[in-house]
């Protein structure tokens, strides 16, 4: 899916209620993606290139169902993870960013905007990770949240002797 609309934004009808499925990459030349509520799901192996478009941060949740990569600058409405992604150098969440069942961060966490919060929704344990691995810039969450039966070790991946804070 190719989104390439300059100085100008593509907008997911609201009426009917349209979610989006792709079964390849997401590319962000130009212009901007308003999901308008909606949910894209990205299916595992596959990435989200941010070459100069990007999406209104809004409203409306991308959904990673595997293994996923993000490149470029990307300022995502909301996230929710099942699968575990690299979200490079340039990512931003503006809303929630919640990690589910098989959900992690790898190599390199978003930034999370003012306002936004991370939600742990598991069953049972979790280790902390890439998500919430800073005490400023990426890796820095705004707020925490955790959901259901989830169980959260501060102190793993080396964690242990290392403050966490959120903003």
């Amino acid at each position: 899916l190719k989104i390439d609309k300059p100085s100008d934004t593509v907008r997911v009808s609201s009426s009917p209620a349209t979610n989006i499925i792709t079964n390849d990459s997401l590319i962000l030349t130009s212009g901007r993606l308003n999901l308008n509520g909606a949910t894209l799901y990205i299916p595992g192996n596959r990435s989200i290139h941010g070459l100069g478009g990007n999406f209104v941060p809004a409203n409306g949740i991308v959904e990673f169902d595997g293994i996923g990569t993000v490149t470029g600058t990307v300022n995502f409405p909301a996230v929710d993870l099942y699968g575990a992604v690299n979200f490079g150098s340039g990512s931003t969440v503006h809303g929630n960013f919640t990690i589910l069942a098989g959900g992690s961060v790898t190599t390199n966490p978003p930034t999370y905007a003012s306002g936004s919060t991370l939600y742990y929704n598991r069953t049972g344990y979790v280790a902390r990770g890439t998500e919430w691995s800073s005490t400023s810039g990426a890796g820095y969450p705004y707020a925490v949240i955790l959901s259901g039966t989830t169980i959260l070790d501060l102190g793993a991946n080396g964690g242990a002797a290392i403050s966490r804070e959120i903003a």
